[in-house]
């Protein structure tokens, strides 16, 4: 008979634990749902502009929604943020509305500034809920508490005390992200100092000295040769870059056994607005250069040139360059680069007697160059 009874109360065992899995799944379901409904009004007032490039909307808002938590989602309410992430895809605004300001940050491409701007949002979005939570018990013990005493007839001086609003310690945030200084800064205030700080990971001015040989048609006659010295201030965001050189020139010429030697000093000073990659990988910019100079020509006593043509003038020039450099070597980097010109003032050199034209700047001017740079920072960026 107790062989008979066993099997039965097995069964019954096993049922009841069926059941009570399937109510736990049930409750956790029914939870879930409620969150992610009650959840939808906020990702709504959420306006998310960017490049094809990046990461979409759906993909950012998952991101911030992983970032706030489920304990965090039910206490959330809505603050209308648009998060706009320019072409270049290293900068974002965010601007948060009824007067809560903006902000600015900036990265090294275009996924580390949607994963910063949905750490903030997130931030702000915490934020709001934790002064709910803390608002409701607030409301209920002054509807509890007793009546205030009547005022005494004289006044006695109160001391203000400070008091200090709980640290935003977001617990999702990704590992390795620095959020000490934005989890403790209101969202309505505009820090963008603070948040561009923490993208850039402390990244401060780049300085880079350089050297380079460049062949070009606008100069000299063809070929005619240029060497530079170049240094450089590289932004704290990589964003962009400026450039100063001084240049020397030379280049000669040769018709029916008259020879012409011609030899340039200057400079041009660079300014590079577009740039993509860092100090420790390959970067591309482009850049927009302005060219100043002296350009000499002299031939010898059987070679003179005309003398109604000046024997030396006035170049000025404007190019416009996109490069190209590697990551670093033993230090050093390399660069390329390849660019247009087009001449402001036009110059003509020629001989006499009889005369022939030895130069004449182009109507568009083609260069390459070849350089090294050397950083003096002693700060390269992060790894990715």
């Amino acid at each position: 008979m107790p062989h008979s009874t066993l099997p039965k109360r097995s069964s019954r065992v096993v049922v009841g634990a069926a059941c009570a899995a399937s109510v736990w799944l049930s409750l956790a379901s029914a939870v879930a749902q409620s969150a992610a409904h009650e959840l939808q009004p906020v990702l709504r007032a959420l306006e998310y502009t960017a490049p094809a490039s990046c990461p979409d909307r759906s993909a950012w808002l998952s991101q911030v929604r992983s970032r706030l938590g489920q304990n965090t989602s039910a206490m959330v309410r809505p603050l209308r943020t648009r998060v706009v992430i320019a072409a270049s895809g290293t900068e974002a605004t965010l601007v948060f509305a009824d007067g809560g300001g903006q902000r600015h940050i900036s990265g090294v491409d275009c996924n580390e500034v949607a994963s910063a701007s949905a750490l903030i949002v997130a931030i702000a979005l915490g934020s709001s809920a934790q002064a709910a939570n803390a608002h409701a018990p607030n409301a209920r013990a002054a509807a509890e508490a007793p009546p205030p005493a009547p005022i005494p007839p004289r006044s006695q001086p109160r001391t203000a005390r400070r008091v200090d609003a709980p640290a935003v310690t977001p617990s999702d945030a990704e590992p390795g992200t620095d959020t000490s200084a934005a989890s403790n800064a209101d969202p309505r205030t505009d820090t963008s100092a603070a948040s561009n700080a923490e993208v850039s990971s402390g990244r401060r001015w780049g300085v880079q000295l350089g050297a380079s040989a460049e062949l070009n048609n606008w100069l000299a006659p063809w070929p005619a040769r240029s060497f530079g010295g170049s240094v450089e201030l590289v932004a704290p965001s990589r964003a962009w870059s400026a450039r100063a050189v001084g240049v020397y020139g030379l280049g000669e010429r040769v018709v029916t056994e008259r020879r012409a030697a011609f030899s340039y000093w200057g400079g041009h000073l660079d300014l590079c607005p577009v740039a993509a990659g860092s100090t420790r990988t390959w970067r591309w910019t482009s850049c927009a250069e302005l060219h100043a100079g002296l350009l000499r020509a002299e031939g010898d006593e059987s070679s003179a040139l005309a003398s109604a043509s000046s024997r030396q003038a006035l170049m000025l020039t404007a190019a416009a360059g996109t490069r190209l450099q590697t990551p670093p070597l033993w230090a050093l980097r390399l660069e390329v680069e390849a660019g247009l010109a087009v001449p402001v003032l036009r110059q003509t050199f020629q001989f006499g007697s009889p005369e022939q034209t030895l130069f004449q700047s182009p109507d568009v001017g083609l260069s390459g160059r070849v350089g090294v740079l050397f950083p003096l920072d002693g700060q390269p960026d992060p790894k990715p």
